[in-house]
């Protein structure tokens, strides 16, 4: 196994570890906007994805003593982030005040590209009408770009699990999306 003694994320976990909660800032830096937008694709909204990730990183803190750094930091990471998406549906499910598509989103910017958020959009609609262990899956191997045994980690499942539910995503996105759209080899 390679040493993970140059990595910025263990480093950083190994001095908040020992009492400089200053490293956590540097992960914060170079995670949040990559955390916030997995959590955007999981959930669709901007101010849900933006309160799991700071609950993420107050996680990270809190349980700094337990991380160990045999595997990469961001299987941890998201990891965290799953079982906070997790809490917040399930929170969402008991206290429905204000559904999350109720939430009020900024718009997007008048843009030459209109074209391309519509396909965008298309694609977007497409995997979030996916099974959640389905989407879950697309989103980590696909955007994330995390290995096969990453996503296992990440979702508690074989390698052969992830595969499984990759195959049975693109199956589902290619009778949604048709041969007009593609989507990153689907």
């Amino acid at each position: 196994m390679k040493s993970n003694e140059s990595d910025p994320d263990d480093d950083a976990m190994r001095r908040l570890q020992n009492g400089e909660d200053r490293a956590l800032n540097e992960l914060i830096e170079r995670w949040q906007k990559p955390l916030r937008a997995h959590l955007y694709r999981e959930c669709g909204r901007w101010v849900v994805a933006n309160e799991i990730a700071q609950e993420v990183f107050v996680r990270i803190w809190q349980g700094r003593a337990g991380y160990r750094a045999k595997n990469k930091f961001r299987s941890w990471l998201f990891r965290i982030a799953r079982n906070q998406m997790h809490n917040a549906r399930r929170k969402q499910s008991r206290h429905p005040e204000v559904a999350w598509d109720s939430v009020v989103e900024p718009t997007m910017p008048d843009s030459t590209w209109a074209e391309r958020e519509g396909k965008f959009n298309q694609v977007r609609d497409a995997v979030t009408a996916l099974p959640d262990d389905l989407r879950e899956a697309v989103i980590l191997a696909e955007y994330e770009r995390l290995s096969l045994i990453e996503v296992g980690e990440v979702c508690g499942c074989s390698t052969r699990a992830v595969e499984g539910r990759l195959y049975r995503a693109r199956e589902i996105l290619r009778k949604i999306l048709g041969k007009n759209l593609v989507f990153r080899g689907f």
